[in-house]
């Protein structure tokens, strides 16, 4: 697969999956924007990838990026610090971005002929779960593994393959690909 220097802008692009996503598109041959929230995380980015500052919760700071950047091909959003869980009455606005995939088909529809597709990953073993004491979070993912039929949690490699598929394939729209391990038939 190869996007040949088609711009893939990837925001959260310094961790986990979003990272990985940004070693993929290179790989690709991609030319690649990865944005971050500090300079440090910025510059462990590998050559070739362009870095920006970027707090992606500030609306302002979003207009400010779209108004620097030249042509876009691809734009592809990683970065999240919620998860939404409870009951729908008790979620906040955070929480409610789970309504992208929704929203993602009809955008599909409204910005045709350009694509809109969503990935939805299940338990993805990255750095957000650091904060888990060692033991805590092995036990989490084993227990999670057992439960699936992939009979493993995922890596950041796995979804970021399904999203440059999602990028690459030009007749996929409105689509969310459940990169979960299987979770989805395992309840």
């Amino acid at each position: 697969m190869t996007l040949d220097g088609q711009h893939v802008l990837i925001v959260g692009g310094t961790r986990g999956i979003g990272r990985a996503t940004v070693a993929a598109a290179r790989a690709a041959d991609a030319r690649v924007t990865a944005t971050g929230r500090s300079a440090a995380s910025l510059a462990r980015l590998p050559d070739g990838v362009a870095g920006r500052m970027l707090d992606y919760t500030d609306p302002a700071a979003v207009a400010a990026l779209a108004e620097t950047l030249d042509g876009v091909d691809h734009l592809v959003l990683s970065a999240s610090d919620a998860v939404a869980w409870g009951p729908f009455a008790d979620l906040g606005e955070p929480a409610l971005r789970a309504a992208l995939e929704a929203m993602a088909r009809v955008l599909a529809v409204e910005l045709a002929p350009r694509r809109v597709n969503t990935v939805s990953p299940g338990l993805t073993a990255t750095e957000a779960y650091a904060g888990l004491p060692d033991a805590a979070r092995a036990a989490m993912f084993a227990a999670t593994a057992a439960r699936l039929p992939a009979g493993r949690v995922g890596a950041p490699d796995d979804i970021a393959q399904a999203i440059l598929l999602a990028i690459a394939n030009p007749f996929l729209t409105g689509a969310t690909l459940d990169v979960d391990g299987g979770a989805h038939l395992a309840r």
